[in-house]
């Protein structure tokens, strides 16, 4: 029997997992895709975590492991993240150092430190998000017909935003849970059903144990369909 994930591995989990063959081929056979799942890319392509069981009689993320991780609701979704450098210098532009810790008092970056990030940037592969979902979403997400439910659409903001907080977590960080305080989502065009989508989101800003994040919601046509902006706080050692 295979050990049950836990978030509190995740960033391990992260440098050593590859999303499977199955999932990569089917997005794959998008062309738009394509510049994210080169071998060029600057984003790793992983097993989107929350849909992995964390234990059997655990029901921890058991919406996305088990609800919606059908053939008839998703059938298929992976995450894409930044190679280790470029999350290193994203780290240090949020937290003034590599080594800050997310969940202490941050200080504000010096010229020095913001000069030095930016030439280790000139010579990093960049990525334009910190973290990018990509999912299929089958016809029994609708609500109005043919068109994917509002309130699904804003569970997948709201984990890929959680997703993209748990990768800028050091390993000693890791037990430092963040949670959501608000979940502002824009729905500007209908999401038809099925399709292939990418959410795409990036931490704005950090001050102190609150984050704030953006994200966007595009099909093959580059049209945002959706998006969203976030506040999330870290918890206190020892609760909020």
């Amino acid at each position: 029997m295979s050990t049950p994930h836990n978030w509190t591995t995740y960033t391990a989990f992260l440098r050593t997992s590859r999303a499977s063959e199955s999932d990569l081929k089917y997005f794959a056979l998008h062309p738009w895709l394509a510049p994210l799942l080169s071998p060029g890319s600057p984003y790793r392509s992983v097993p989107f975590f929350s849909r992995l069981e964390k234990g059997e009689n655990n029901t921890l993320d058991r919406f996305f492991n088990r609800v919606i991780n059908t053939n008839d609701t998703i059938p298929h979704a992976i995450a894409l993240v930044p190679g280790d450098e470029w999350l290193a210098l994203r780290r240090k532009e949020l937290f003034a150092s590599s080594t800050s810790s997310p969940s202490s008092s941050q200080q504000n970056v010096t010229g020095e430190e913001k000069e030095q990030a930016t030439t280790e940037q000139e010579t990093t592969q960049k990525a334009e998000y910190d973290f990018i979902l990509l999912t299929s979403l089958a016809p029994s997400l609708s609500g109005f017909t043919d068109t994917a439910h509002g309130g699904l659409l804003s569970a997948l903001f709201d984990e890929a935003m959680g997703c993209c907080t748990a990768a800028f977590r050091n390993d000693d960080d890791a037990v430092q849970e963040l949670f959501t305080v608000n979940l502002n989502v824009t729905y500007r065009r209908p999401v038809p059903l099925p399709g292939v989508y990418a959410i795409r989101v990036r931490v704005e800003k950090t001050e102190g144990r609150k984050w704030w994040l953006k994200g966007e919601l595009v099909g093959g046509d580059g049209v945002v369909r959706t998006s969203a902006e976030s506040l999330w706080v870290a918890a206190r050692k020892g609760g909020l």
